[in-house]
């Protein structure tokens, strides 16, 4: 992950190939960027659980600062700048998703113990989420957080953390999406 973070594969993935449609979802926004040399990395959990030697001089910016949200901005216009050309604005989908605050056994659902961090980071992925419609109202938008069950199984195969959904609430959200193509 960290690999292709820093050799910024994404930008080259759209210049090479052809794409109907951009599905995106701001998840991975949670996280703290790290400056490293003048370019930007995600601070994601594969970048804390990597074995990193060396010593490096890198800046972490804080997600939750002014700076990492006039970076984001700049971020995203760049990223809509890249597919403008190659699929079009109308035909960027995205999926309004947020960390969820409950999780459980699929009878109950209880408070994740860190919940006001939780809500911290979802308030900041809701300003994301609002700049998007406000800057570019042609992009379709598919509302993924009002689904019923939206909660994280605790025997959710991929796991209970960092924050995902159970698999029938994906399945809705799917549906939700076929419904728009």
């Amino acid at each position: 992950m960290i690999n292709r973070d820093i050799g910024n594969q994404f930008l080259d993935v759209i210049k090479n190939e052809s794409f109907d449609c951009l599905f995106i979802d701001l998840i991975e926004e949670r996280f703290d960027i790290i400056e490293y040399n003048g370019d930007y990395y995600t601070k994601s959990n594969a970048f804390d659980e990597a074995d990193i030697k060396g010593e490096y001089d890198f800046r972490i910016i804080k997600r939750d600062s002014e700076e990492c949200n006039e970076l984001w901005k700049k971020s995203f216009d760049k990223l809509i700048d890249a597919v403008r050309d190659k699929v079009g604005i109308d035909r960027v989908i995205v999926l309004e998703n947020y960390l969820c605050e409950n999780h459980g056994d699929g009878l109950t659902e209880i408070p994740f113990d860190n919940i006001d961090e939780i809500k911290k980071v979802n308030l900041i992925l809701g300003e994301y989420y609002q700049y998007i419609r406000e800057i570019y109202p042609q992009i379709t938008f598919v509302d993924a957080y009002k689904d019923e069950q939206y909660v994280t199984y605790d025997k959710y195969e991929y796991g209970c953390y960092p924050y995902h959904l159970n698999e029938m609430a994906n399945l809705r959200i799917a549906k939700k999406v076929q419904k728009i193509l």
